[in-house]
């Protein structure tokens, strides 16, 4: 068995005096060796880019969970069912 994490991340900063941005960051880990990978940054995620986050995860030449079995994530709205079939 070889789990991995998946976390999505929104951290807001300011752009300037005015302007505030939150910007999410989806990133993997591997929980055996504590590896993590930075999947992606976007200002607002949407189901489009996390479907093409998914395929990138797993392409089975060179994603990075191209050999995992499960995937353990929370239960935000982001990880769509294509999500979850990928």
């Amino acid at each position: 068995m070889n789990p991995f994490g998946s976390f999505l991340i929104c951290v807001a900063g300011w752009m300037n005096r005015n302007q505030q941005e939150v910007i999410a960051y989806l990133f993997v880990i591997r929980l055996a060796t504590r590896e993590v990978q930075i999947a992606g940054i976007v200002p607002e995620p949407n189901e489009r880019w996390m479907n093409q986050m998914a395929r990138n995860l797993t392409d089975p030449r060179d994603g990075f969970l191209r050999s995992s079995r499960y995937l353990i994530h929370d239960r935000s709205t982001v990880f769509t069912e294509q999500w979850l079939r990928r």
